[in-house]
């Protein structure tokens, strides 16, 4: 009886001691995210006022075309190496982990210079105005810098650093980003400030956070960056990569498929008005972006240890205070949309607000998707996410195009919230179904790994 009741009293003090872990990883994330939010707010502001709206709608375009650029580079990898490094971890089993840092960043790496050389050779002379190609060929050169702090970031998150994960990404290049525009009225005339000049200062402030992800990566994943040797399960990484990839990429495509495609058929400044008002409407998502980086981790943990129960509870609390942040930013935003972007970008931006209340309606209906999205990519179930997600980006593309055409920034705006609403729906009905592609999934990853 004495024993079983310590067993107890160790037990709940187990509980209590994660729960208090999972609260502070969740507030220093949510720290981060703060002062992420407050300088890329910042940085905007600036952009938004340094280069009014033409000039902010050609650096929109060229950034959103570097992100997609990346996301390729990196698809399903930093993904990839975000749940299998904690595997390892737990297995005691440094050589494979090891052999899946090596392989993540060759990958990586190749693809990230590839198309960016492919892009500068035949794309970019065919692309946008005269004036807007210098501002793509820089953001080409963004795209591998881009492309390795990703991977850092989910290297890090694999090794369970979840705070110093978002430190490059978060903190460094926006950080650098906004010092450098503060610099650059100092620097440079009126007249001399373009697109492509805010496009160099983001280079720069990449190359910084790269240099300090490396440095990051050298602290705390020493045993495994300076072991000996290595194990590879290319076949197993590349499966399950593949299947993250999918998704990563539909996301990206999906988030910017409105910058990237606007250039065709509108000019600059209605594409600066669409990229001030997405600034805004991502606070919708603010709490979602709390929960995703330690959740997540601990999510693929308590998924590998059969702590089922632990599991349904820790992504049952999270999902409730997400959906209540969402809902209190949206109401914040509609009430006084119109009057934050007056006040923080200037008069020329007040046009934006209608596209801003299209777009916190659409980031509330990707509240849910994101969240399952989460869940279902770190307990091997990335077949499922990747199907709905796939299928809402096709969608997306081709009402973006549609709409696009016909009614400009109003019928992107329509066009992402709408395939926003389509991925939620499908998110929801698949995940409620039973799924053996799910046990398959999980055998295949996993597979190779429990075994050596």
């Amino acid at each position: 009886m004495l024993v079983a009741r310590l067993r107890d009293r160790v037990r709940l003090h187990a509980k209590a001691s994660a729960g208090f872990g999972v609260a502070r990883l969740a507030t220093a994330s949510g720290g981060l995210l703060a002062a992420f939010t407050a300088v890329g707010l910042f940085t905007n502001v600036l952009l938004a006022r340094l280069l009014a709206p033409d000039g902010l709608g050609s650096y929109a375009s060229a950034f959103a075309l570097a992100s997609v650029l990346a996301a390729f580079a990196s698809a399903g990898v930093a993904t990839t190496l975000a749940r299998m490094l904690p595997t390892y971890r737990s297995q005691q089993d440094p050589f494979h982990a090891r052999g899946c840092l090596l392989w993540a960043f060759a990958h990586t790496g190749t693809a990230s210079v590839a198309l960016a050389v492919l892009v500068c050779l035949i794309g970019f002379p065919l692309l946008g105005l005269a004036e807007q190609r210098a501002a793509y060929y820089l953001a080409a050169l963004v795209v591998p810098l881009m492309a390795l702090s990703r991977l850092q970031q989910g290297a890090l998150q694999g090794m369970e650093r979840v705070v110093a994960a978002q430190i490059p990404e978060r903190l460094i290049r926006p950080m650098a980003f906004a010092l450098l525009l503060l610099l650059w009225p100092a620097l440079a005339e009126d007249a001399e400030r373009s697109a492509a000049g805010a496009m160099g200062w983001q280079l720069l402030a990449a190359g910084a956070a790269v240099v300090i992800g490396t440095a990051l990566m050298a602290r705390y994943g020493g045993e495994w960056i300076r072991s000996t040797g290595a194990r590879f399960q290319l076949r197993s990484w590349y499966r399950c990569g593949m299947l993250v990839a999918a998704a990563n990429l539909a996301q990206v495509v999906s988030g910017q498929a409105g910058l990237a495609i606007l250039p065709l058929f509108e000019d600059p400044a209605p594409i600066g008005y669409y990229r001030v008002a997405l600034v805004m409407a991502t606070f919708v998502g603010y709490s979602a972006l709390i929960a995703v980086h330690p959740v997540g981790a601990l999510i693929a943990r308590l998924h590998a240890e059969g702590k089922q129960a632990d599991l349904a509870r820790l992504v049952t609390s999270a999902a409730r205070l997400v959906w209540v942040g969402s809902v209190l930013a949206a109401a914040t935003l509609v009430v006084f949309g119109q009057l934050l972007l007056t006040a923080l970008f200037g008069h020329d931006f007040a046009d934006a607000y209608p596209i801003l209340i299209a777009l916190v309606i659409g980031e509330l209906c990707a509240v849910p998707a994101s969240w399952r999205i989460l869940v279902l990519q770190m307990t091997g179930r990335e077949r499922m996410a990747a199907d709905c997600l796939v299928i809402g980006a096709a969608i997306g593309l081709i009402l973006t195009f549609v709409l696009a055409g016909l009614y400009g920034v109003v019928g992107a705006v329509i066009a992402d919230a709408a395939t926003r609403l389509v991925v939620s729906l499908l998110l929801v009905f698949r995940s409620r179904r039973p799924s053996a592609e799910a046990v398959s999934a999980v055998r295949s990853c996993s597979k190779s790994s429990t075994t050596r």
